[in-house]
């Protein structure tokens, strides 16, 4: 694995994706990574064969990726070579020369008489022992520890690791109190009335009775007027037929209410701890092509001990709407608010 290390960084240049001051992973979900192990003191990594970027992770809890190889090196570096053994130390004096052994008894004189033979030599009196060895010279003392190997450079410190995810969202908190109901959008235009309908032609008059003959005129009384002659008969015309019903008149333009549908948009977030008074960026609604906003308005969901309430909702045009939240309690969960709109066509 060294030999594969030295080429990694022989070849390019390296992208640490870790801060080596701590190796605490920034932003890792693994808030009991240890790096480097605290048993071996070794420090485990994945590098991205793509781009050279190194990921520094715990190997005991987390493993290389896809496209990424697993690295290692030792937080210390190796240690030195043995130091040359120390001379060896001088011979001891040569031990004092043993004692000379004792001279022999002399043989016994021959007896008196003729001379007798010369007598046999007498036997050469034993060797003396061997004087005791001398003692070993002393151990020369031990050379001297070689030097440590000096320690490996620190590696550059790498780039700071990509911000991590963004942590699970906290439990929704009690919901606020309701804000209050935003205006009414203006109603919009009544649609134009159909058109009525062609009347029925008129159905002919019937031809008119004849009239009845005139009375004849009275006699002028004397003095007084004569009494009315009396009324004529009516004449025997029938009344003329029905005309024929008007054809039906066209359709008037739909109603605002016909085709409405509600469109839910963006959602703008202040994350925990944000400054009381702050206002998020504006979350957004936008009705489909066609159709016109009749009204709108927001949802916010509360995070943790954290508030906001509705800071803004109004229509952005004819065709959308936005809103916005104000922080109104600092605290440990985020607030969201999410737009609406209510189109038609």
């Amino acid at each position: 694995m060294a030999a594969f290390k030295a080429d990694v960084f022989r070849r390019r240049s390296v992208k640490i994706a870790a801060s080596v001051g701590g190796l605490a992973l920034l932003g890792a979900p693994f808030a009991n990574a240890a790096i480097p192990d605290s048993t071996t003191g070794v420090i485990s990594a994945c590098y991205a064969t793509k781009d050279g970027t190194i990921r520094l992770i715990d190997f005991t809890i987390q493993t290389c990726n896809k496209g990424e190889l697993p690295i290692t090196w030792n937080q210390k570096g190796a240690t030195g070579a043995t130091g040359a053994t120390g001379a060896t130390g001088a011979m001891g004096a040569t031990g004092a020369k043993g004692a000379t052994g004792a001279v022999g008894p002399t043989g016994a004189t021959g007896a008196s008489g003729t001379n007798g033979a010369i007598g046999a030599t007498g036997a050469t009196g034993a060797t003396g022992t061997n004087g005791a060895s001398g003692t070993n010279g002393a151990t020369g003392a031990v050379g001297e520890t070689g030097a440590s190997g000096t320690n490996g450079a620190t590696g550059a410190t790498g780039a700071t690791g990509a911000v991590g995810p963004t942590g699970p969202q906290g439990d929704i908190g009690a919901a606020g109190a309701t804000g209050a109901s935003g205006t009414n959008g203006a109603g919009g235009a009544t649609g134009a009335s159909g058109t009525n309908g062609a009347g029925g032609s008129i159905g002919a008059t019937g031809a008119t009775g004849a009239q009845g003959a005139t009375g004849a005129t009275g006699a002028t009384g004397a003095g007084t007027t004569g009494a009315t002659g009396a009324t004529g008969a009516t004449g025997a015309g029938t009344t003329g037929a029905t005309g024929s019903t008007g054809a039906t008149g066209a359709t008037g333009a739909t109603g605002l209410l016909s085709g409405t549908t509600l469109v839910t948009g963006s959602t703008a977030t202040l994350s925990a701890n944000t400054a009381v008074g702050t206002v998020s960026t504006a979350a957004t609604a936008t009705c489909a092509t066609g159709k016109f906003a009749l009204g709108g308005g927001a949802t916010i969901v509360q995070g943790g001990s954290a508030r906001g309430a509705l800071a803004s909702s109004a229509p952005g045009s004819t065709t959308y709407w936005t809103a916005t939240v104000i922080d109104t309690v600092s605290g440990n969960g985020a607030v969201t608010i999410t737009a609406w709109v209510l189109c038609s066509p």
